[in-house]
């Protein structure tokens, strides 16, 4: 007969001390990890969303650093439009347009004669935008805000100013 202590194994008590602090190792963990993606894909989106609202504003000072004339009218929260003017109001394609469509995306396009002539060359980003306001004073256009929603219903709102520089022919 072999004494009680030389016997090997583990006991019922031993394992379930172990399976219970593994249990909350890993749920630590997994807690952690998905945190972490969690905060991961809202920065990503965020970013996303910075990059389309910058890439729309250089879009629009480009076309008005080309421009010698603008016009803005609309209601920035429903229907604001921009218009740019080029020095040759012979060509068809003299104006552009920013708008903001019932789509609550920004469009453009060409504006001919009316807005029923409009082309409109889609949106320029996915991105729903809550405010686009503009104005023009003399030889500046100012984009005073543009309101963009993330993904998880945060706000992006930028805002520039450009300088046409075009004026000679108007």
């Amino acid at each position: 007969m072999r004494p009680r202590h030389a016997e090997a194994g583990m006991t019922l008590t031993e394992v379930t001390v172990v399976i219970i602090l593994a249990a909350v190792l890993m749920t630590g963990i997994v807690t952690f990890y998905l945190n972490a993606q969690t905060m991961w894909l809202d920065g990503s989106s965020q970013a996303i969303t910075q990059r389309e609202a910058t890439l729309a504003l250089r879009t629009i000072a480009k076309r008005a650093r080309s421009g010698a004339a603008a016009y803005c009218a609309g209601d920035p929260r429903q229907n604001m439009r921009l218009d740019i003017f080029n020095d040759q109001p012979a060509d068809p394609e003299s104006t552009f347009s920013f708008w903001l469509a019932p789509d609550s995306l920004i469009h453009n396009g060409y504006a001919y004669s009316s807005d029923a002539a409009r082309q409109d060359l889609g949106p320029m980003m996915q991105s729903r935008v809550v405010v686009f306001a503009a104005h023009k004073d003399n030889d500046q256009v100012y984009v005073d805000t543009l309101d963009v929603l993330t993904p998880q219903g945060g706000h992006i709102t930028m805002s520039t100013s450009v300088t046409l520089m075009n004026r000679r022919g108007l």
